[in-house]
C-alpha cells in the first residue's frame, strides 16, 4: 500500500502543512484555554462556611447588644474575644467587629478586673488586648475604672522569673498571651517564650508525646489537645519553626477520631477543639491534607445550613455551628431558645477557627469594612464552590511552559515529516532528472 503515491509535491506539503498547522493550535489551545479548578474539598478554608458562620455570629453579636451571652444570660466576654479573632482572620463583617471592640472597650473592670488583680486576669487581659486589636482598638488607652490604662505594660508586670504569666499560668493562657504581647511596641520577651517551649510532653513513649497540659514542662499525665493547639498557633506567630512544633502536630492527629473531628479527654469530639486544632495544624503547614479536610468535613457537618432559611422559625439559627453531632441533632431550634444560642454562639466563636486559613493574621492588617451580611446573603454567597487551594491542579505557569514544549515538538516533527516526504519525492519518476542525496539517519 502506497501512502503517498498518487499525490504530487505540491498536495503532499499542502497536507504536511495542514497537519502542522492542526497541530500547533491544538497545543495553542492547551494554553489558552482555562482549565476548571478542582472542587475544593467540604470546608476548605475562606470556603462557604466560613461566610455563613461569619454571618450568623456578627448578626447574633448585633442582636445582643455586641457582646455575646452565657447560656445563663449574662455577658459571655471570652466568646464575644474569640468571635472578633476568627472574624478579622475570615476578614467579614468588620463593622460588626468594630463595633463589639468598642463594646469591650466599653467595659471597664468587668472581664479585666482592677489593676490590682492583673494576675487573676492575665488570660482576660489577653483575650481584651486581641480583642481591641480586631476592632482597631488601642490597648494602650483602655478606660478602666481608676482611670487609662496600658494592657500591655499590665500582662507585663505579671512575668514571673521564669517567663511564665499571671498567678496560675499555663499553656493554653500563655499562648493567649503570647499572641497579644506580638503586637506590643516591645513584642514577647524571650523568657515567656522559652517558658511555653519548655512545656511540651517529652516521654516519646507516651500517647501524649508532643502534646501541651497543665502540669509543668515535660508531663504527661494531663496532655490537652485545646492547650497544645493554642500553643502551636502561639509559637508559630511568634516565629519558632515548624519542626519544633512537629511533635505537637503528630499529637493532635493521634486524637482524631473516626468522625473527622478531635476529640478531648475532658469532652468528646466537639466544634471547639476541632477547630483549635485545624488551625493549628494550618500553621504547622504540610499536615495530611485528607486529615484536615476530614476535620473540616466534620465541622462541615454541625453547621445549620441554607436549607433552613425558608422557614421564619428556622432562619435565625442558619450559619450556627453546634457544639457536637448529638447536640445539632437535638437542640431546639424553632424557635430558637436563648440558652441554645448562647451555646451556639460559644462553639462557633472557636469552631470557626477552622475554616479560615490563618488565624494569627499579621498585627497591622485592618479588615474591610463591611456590613453583616443578612441571611440571603450569606447563602448567595455560600452556594458559591469556593476557590480550590493554590495546591490543587497545575499551576498557570506550568500550562504555559507545557503547551510551549508541544508546540516546539510539533513543529521540529512535522517539519521533519515534510523534508522526508520532499526527498522520497524527489527519488520518484516525476523527478528523473534530480540528484537523490542518502537518506539521513532516524
Amino acid at each position: 500500500m502506497q501512502l503517498f503515491g498518487s499525490s504530487t509535491v505540491k498536495d503532499r506539503s499542502a497536507h504536511v502543512f495542514r497537519s502542522l498547522a492542526v497541530g500547533i493550535m491544538a497545543s495553542l489551545l492547551l494554553i489558552f484555554v482555562p482549565v476548571a479548578p478542582a472542587h475544593a474539598a467540604p470546608g476548605d478554608p475562606l470556603g462557604s462556611d466560613s461566610v455563613l458562620v461569619s454571618g450568623w455570629l456578627a448578626r447574633t453579636l448585633a442582636a445582643t447588644n455586641n457582646l455575646a451571652l452565657t447560656p445563663t444570660g449574662d455577658t459571655d466576654y471570652a466568646s464575644t474575644a474569640y468571635a472578633l479573632i476568627g472574624l478579622r482572620a475570615a476578614g467579614q463583617a468588620g463593622d460588626q467587629v468594630i463595633s463589639s471592640a468598642l463594646a469591650m472597650a466599653s467595659s471597664g473592670d468587668a472581664f479585666i478586673g482592677d489593676p490590682s488583680q492583673t494576675g487573676q486576669k492575665a488570660s482576660a487581659i489577653s483575650l481584651m488586648i486581641l480583642a481591641l486589636i480586631a476592632g482597631n482598638q488601642d490597648p494602650t488607652e483602655y478606660a478602666g475604672s481608676s482611670g487609662t490604662r496600658n494592657l500591655y505594660t499590665d500582662l507585663e508586670s505579671d512575668i514571673h522569673d521564669d517567663g511564665s504569666i499571671g498567678d496560675s499560668p499555663s499553656a493554653y493562657s500563655q499562648a493567649f498571651a503570647i499572641l497579644a504581647l506580638l503586637s506590643s511596641p516591645d513584642g514577647v520577651p524571650d523568657p515567656v517564650l522559652h517558658w511555653l517551649e519548655q512545656q511540651p510532653c517529652t516521654n516519646v513513649s507516651s500517647p501524649g508525646y508532643g502534646g501541651y497540659g497543665f502540669s509543668g514542662p515535660g508531663s504527661c499525665s494531663d496532655v490537652d489537645p485545646d492547650s497544645t493547639a493554642m500553643a502551636v498557633i502561639a509559637l508559630i506567630a511568634a516565629g519558632v519553626s515548624a519542626d519544633t512544633v512537629s511533635s505537637s502536630g503528630t499529637y493532635l492527629l493521634s486524637v482524631q477520631d473516626s468522625s473527622g473531628g478531635f476529640t478531648s479527654p475532658m469532652s468528646s469530639v466537639n466544634a471547639n477543639t476541632t477547630g483549635l486544632a485545624v488551625a493549628a495544624l494550618n500553621a504547622i503547614g504540610g499536615m495530611p491534607a485528607d486529615k484536615i479536610n476530614r476535620a473540616t468535613a466534620y465541622l462541615d457537618s454541625l453547621v445549620y445550613t441554607c436549607d433552613l432559611a425558608g422557614d421564619t422559625g428556622t432562619s435565625p439559627v442558619v450559619g450556627a455551628m453546634a457544639y457536637d453531632s448529638g447536640s445539632r441533632a437535638s437542640n431546639q431550634i424553632n424557635p430558637l431558645a436563648p440558652d441554645v444560642q448562647a451555646s451556639l454562639f460559644q462553639a462557633s466563636a472557636q469552631g470557626i477557627f477552622g475554616f479560615v486559613e490563618n488565624i494569627t493574621v499579621p498585627t497591622n492588617y485592618e479588615p474591610p469594612r463591611s456590613a453583616t451580611p443578612d441571611i440571603a446573603s450569606s447563602c448567595s454567597t455560600g452556594t458559591e464552590a469556593p476557590p480550590a487551594p493554590p495546591s490543587h491542579g497545575i499551576a498557570a505557569g506550568w500550562w504555559w511552559a507545557i503547551g510551549g514544549v508541544v508546540v516546539l515538538a510539533a513543529v521540529v516533527v512535522l517539519g521533519w515529516r515534510l523534508i522526508v516526504i520532499r526527498r522520497k519525492t524527489e527519488q520518484s519518476p516525476e523527478h528523473p532528472d534530480k540528484q537523490v542525496r542518502p537518506p539521513l539517519p532516524d
